[in-house]
């Protein structure tokens, strides 16, 4: 509270990241500080929206976990969060902290988000200055202490 640090939660599967901006709008914390983890595994735009909306970010930080199909929902969502206006508050990331996400071992490894996800966000039409500031820009704000 009062600090000016960054606080990123850990949600996954479910919509607990409103339930954690309610606690945390409760308790004072600005909600601009606050960064709402894995929305990628729960990819729904209403969620991502409401998210944002309360002036939280919104993280797709398991990026690689969902390849395929799933991978390409994500894309989508990043596409029209940008296009209402959110790409302040976008964070992107993966969360490789196995030994079977390691490409060593078949996994995305660490290099799946530049390599592959990037690319895709580009042909899907995210203009390159907006794919720069989710990549440098956003991370570097959000870890910045006031």
């Amino acid at each position: 509270l009062g600090s000016g640090l960054p606080l990123a939660t850990h949600t996954l599967f479910h919509e607990a990241g409103l339930a954690q901006l309610d606690l945390f709008a409760e308790e004072g914390v600005d909600l601009s500080r606050v960064c709402i983890g894995h929305c990628d595994s729960q990819p729904y735009l209403d969620y991502c929206l409401r998210i944002a909306q309360r002036g939280a970010w919104v993280a797709f930080d398991n990026i690689g976990a969902q390849l395929g199909r799933l991978e390409e929902r994500i894309v989508w969502l990043i596409k029209e969060l940008v296009a209402r206006g959110h790409q302040d508050q976008v964070l992107l990331s993966h969360d490789v902290g196995q030994k079977p996400e390691l490409s060593y071992f078949g996994g995305p490894g660490f290099t799946h988000l530049t390599r592959k996800f990037i690319p895709q966000l580009l042909s899907a039409g995210v203009p390159e200055g907006v794919v720069t500031k989710l990549t440098v820009a956003n991370p570097k704000r959000f870890l910045a202490i006031s």
